[in-house]
């Protein structure tokens, strides 16, 4: 449960009639701000949409708690924006843009709202900027350009953009599609290659009804039916498999954590899903090589070199499924780069998914997946080593971040 939900935090989402409520990246600009209310750590239950007065009547009847309210009448907001505000803290803020004006969100304390009532009550449009405005008018150093107090937030290019008109609609729809980016998280391969050979698809998918959760479902099939190809004995067979993987499942994994992130529908249950897929998809490639390089070589142990270097490949993963799960409970390895102390240098761009993806693609194509096969029993067993070294550093960390929960 979120601190914002134990302090019993209700958000009022200011919108537009359902005709006017403008659509980019495929989501509304008032469901848009639903979302971000959510992912900041409001309850669902707690999100008031408000678009005329009988909305703000019952919305009214609810709220008895601290209150952050979000116009979304002419802005794209983020959960950033909420964020900033700090919902679960008490105190009056509003959040102002880099010229001091209100940025379309403020936190108000139970006894500031019968003066938001009021002010809504007299213009459902503006009233929220009336409010913001007298609470600035009084806020200590709130006109002193640079300083910023405690009632006052900045907030800045990453937590809103304005939406009134249509040139500024259109400039918002550029801006969403900078968020499809993990600048921490990409390799270069992944943000120079990958993503813009995904981005025709992500185009696609994000107007369509397809949630992440499905894209990431369908991605996993197709990489599980590339392996199963890669598996054969022939050539062609088995380029056509590591096609499917490099093409088909790498490019909708991608695909779905960007068309997550433009529409703000990322999730845990998407996080394992999505792990879950990769996990099994490394397992059946490092089978499907080894099946393919044994058919061409049988006179070498090929097949018993694939079947050590998998279960290699899930002793490595085995204490690191073991830190993520009880630390950050998740089963998204990423997080165990905190153990390893892991860089982001040329070996780590070397040994990401998307280039090796693209390496085996190429050897394949040459004739030369045994070199594919014998790259990745190498990579394992460097894995386990370094993962053998880092776990008695890993138990301490989880020692660590248990404390906090035993004390």
């Amino acid at each position: 449960m979120s601190a914002a939900v134990r302090a019993g935090v209700h958000a009022l989402v200011l919108a537009t009639a359902p005709a006017d409520d403008r659509v980019l990246v495929g989501v509304s600009l008032s469901e848009r701000a639903r979302r971000s209310a959510r992912h900041a750590g409001i309850a669902p239950g707690r999100i008031h949409v408000v678009r005329d007065p009988a909305d703000l009547a019952a919305a009214r009847r609810l709220i008895t708690g601290p209150l952050v309210v979000v116009r979304a009448r002419d802005q794209v907001v983020m959960p950033a924006l909420v964020r900033l505000l700090a919902p679960d803290r008490p105190g009056t803020r509003v959040a102002v843009d880099a010229t001091g004006a209100h940025a379309g969100a403020l936190r108000l304390e139970p006894g500031e709202l019968p003066q938001l009532w009021a002010a809504l009550d007299a213009d459902l449009a503006e009233g929220d900027h009336a409010v913001a405005a007298r609470i600035l008018a009084t806020a200590p150093a709130a006109a002193v350009p640079g300083i910023v107090a405690d009632t006052v937030v900045r907030a800045d290019s990453t937590t809103h953009h304005v939406a009134r008109t249509a040139a500024e609609a259109r400039a918002a729809t550029a801006w969403l599609w900078r968020f499809i980016h993990k600048p921490e998280l990409d390799s270069v391969f992944t943000r120079y290659l990958c993503r813009p050979l995904a981005r025709p698809l992500t185009h696609l998918f994000v107007r369509l009804p397809f949630t992440p959760n499905m894209i990431t479902v369908f991605s996993i099939l197709v990489g599980w039916l590339g392996c199963a190809l890669a598996a054969g004995a022939s050539y062609g067979t088995h380029l056509a498999g590591l096609a499917v993987i490099v093409f088909g499942n790498g490019l909708l994994d991608a695909v779905d954590g960007e068309v997550a992130r433009l529409r703000l529908q990322f999730s845990r249950a998407g996080d394992w899903l999505d792990a879950f897929g990769d996990h099994t998809i490394r397992i059946g490639l490092i089978l499907a090589l080894g099946r393919h390089v044994a058919a061409q070589l049988p006179s070498l142990p090929m097949w018993p070199l694939a079947l050590a270097t998998a279960a290699a490949t899930l002793a490595a993963m085995a204490p690191m499924y073991w830190y993520c799960l009880s630390v950050h409970r998740t089963i998204n390895l990423q997080h165990y780069g905190e153990v390893t102390g892991g860089t982001r240098g040329w070996s780590s761009q070397l040994s990401s998914r998307d280039f090796t993806d693209y390496a085996f693609l190429v050897l394949a194509a040459s004739g030369l997946s045994v070199i594919s096969l014998a790259g990745t029993a190498a990579g394992a067993l460097v894995a386990l080593a370094t993962v053998v070294r880092a776990h008695p550093r890993a138990i301490r960390r989880r020692r660590a971040a248990r404390q906090p929960a035993l004390a």
